[in-house]
């Protein structure tokens, strides 16, 4: 599988999950997301946060793939 098809199916729903806990105040902020998936997940530090693929890739392409 290509790094792009990981990425979008791995990290996509991730990040429509994230963006659907700040909708409803779950989180106050990108920042508490992203230590849920670094402590809680074990997210890899090397990589960057959730929220930063969104702003790369744009909204409305992942919103296409979703």
């Amino acid at each position: 599988m290509a790094s792009k098809q990981i990425i979008e199916t791995c990290i996509y729903p991730m990040i429509n999950e994230s963006l659907k806990i700040l909708e409803e105040n779950k989180a106050k902020r990108p920042p508490d997301i992203d230590i849920v998936r670094l402590n809680g997940y074990g997210w890899p530090t090397d990589k960057s946060r959730t929220i930063y693929y969104v702003v790369t890739i744009g909204p409305s392409a992942i919103l296409e793939k979703i």
